[in-house]
């Protein structure tokens, strides 16, 4: 027998907003990524087994909640006096302030990266990464957010020292630079989150004629740009080994050279 809509959203808030610890209920931030689990779980859950349900963007997610369980709301309504639209608001735009991580993945040639797209329609290419949650480094981040988005286990070839930081706005983005990971299997672990992981060709990457493909910043695709320049000078004066030596000094430099 199926549920309804309103049995759904019950059983939902039992699973990810009831029974979270009362030192976890506040701020709102923290009840808003409990209800944005709750809507990828609806997405990936709910909705293929009966696709008579509604389908939701995030923000009529929160609304119907908002109606179903106005008792998740009204604590912080009441506590600073505003309205269901500006505690979203809030929460959206504390959402785009938190820190990301994730890896600049290249071939064992160095001549490819390895890039997602996200569900969106409008989704471009992007490097695998994600949000930072409470408590957890960015080294641990990256390698969460990389397995959960591609399969990929980076834990054992990822160097926390190399790494590049992107400032958008208010938020960092660190991105760590990985070569000879094990890529023979990439599938998505999460259902509605990505629908693309492929292999692009650095020149079309680096190409500015591409550049709607991607959704990397000029300075983001400069600095990967002056990173493979020294990996290939390192690997083609390398006796031995074909080891790597991060020198973020050396990067620093290439990257001014392009840029200047």
């Amino acid at each position: 027998m199926s549920l309804s809509l309103s049995e759904i959203f019950e059983e939902l808030c039992v699973r990810f907003i009831v029974n979270i610890p009362k030192e976890e209920q506040w701020p709102f931030q923290r009840i808003g990524f409990q209800i944005e689990q709750a809507f990828w779980f609806y997405e990936e859950n709910y909705l293929p087994e009966n696709p008579d349900l509604p389908q939701f963007r995030l923000r009529p997610f929160f609304q119907q909640l908002y109606e179903e369980a106005p008792f998740v709301f009204e604590p912080f309504l009441t506590r600073w006096k505003k309205t269901f639209a500006e505690l979203y608001d809030d929460f959206i735009r504390y959402k785009f302030s938190v820190p990301c991580s994730g890896a600049i993945i290249f071939d064992d040639s160095l001549t490819k990266v390895l890039l997602v797209r996200g569900a969106s329609k409008k989704s471009r290419w992007g490097f695998p990464r994600g949000k930072i949650n409470e408590g957890e480094a960015y080294l641990q981040c990256a390698i969460r957010e990389v397995y959960e988005e591609t399969s990929i286990d980076i834990s054992a070839v990822v160097d926390e020292d190399r790494y590049i930081d992107i400032k958008t706005n208010a938020k960092t983005v660190r991105l760590f630079v990985v070569a000879g990971a094990n890529t023979a299997v990439m599938l998505p672990r999460t259902q509605k989150e990505i629908t693309g992981i492929e292999w692009h060709d650095l020149d079309d990457f680096f190409s500015k004629s591409n550049e709607r493909m991607y959704t990397e910043t000029d300075t983001a695709i400069e600095q990967v740009q002056a990173i493979v320049q020294q990996m290939r000078a390192e690997r083609a004066t390398d006796t031995g080994r074909g080891a790597f030596c991060f020198d973020t000094a050396r990067i620093m430099d290439a990257y001014r050279k392009i840029v200047c």
